[in-house]
């Protein structure tokens, strides 16, 4: 079966819109049951490297800040950690990778959890340095 990102992530709408660089700038949550998989010396996800195919989904909701999208993260952040254990690979039918993606740059955070040699850890990034620049140079506040 062909993965279709349109299947995995929603609304043909949202995703045409995610990362296309207009304003106003919205907000969207996204998660998977993903997660990145260490093999042969690099990350890759986990269901290209053991062959399963990925879930998750985007919540339908759009938010005009960053700090709304982020606290809604948070929820399914807290469901991750709630859910691992750290002795045993992760599972494929719980939560393991949250986004949040914006208009102007796309994927502007993302938590998740890293698989390598037996090992479970979880880590997170905030890139938010484009987005804020081309909202000030648009005349919008970055929130």
């Amino acid at each position: 079966m062909k993965f279709n990102p349109e299947d995995f992530w929603g609304t043909k709408p949202i995703t045409h819109q995610i990362g296309d660089g207009k304003f106003p700038n919205k907000y969207w949550v996204s998660y998977t049951n993903d997660y990145y998989y260490y093999q042969d010396g690099v990350y890759n996800w986990a269901s290209e490297e053991l062959e399963f195919e990925p879930d998750g989904k985007t919540v339908q909701k759009t938010y005009d800040t960053f700090t709304d999208a982020l606290a809604k993260a948070n929820e399914y952040i807290a469901k991750i950690n709630q859910d691992l254990d750290y002795s045993v690979p992760p599972k494929k039918n719980q939560i393991n990778t949250v986004f949040v993606e914006d208009r102007i740059t796309g994927e502007i955070f993302m938590a998740g959890i890293y698989y390598k040699n037996g090992r479970v850890t979880y880590d997170q990034y905030i890139d938010t340095g484009f987005t804020q620049g081309r909202m000030k140079t648009g005349g919008y506040t970055f929130r």
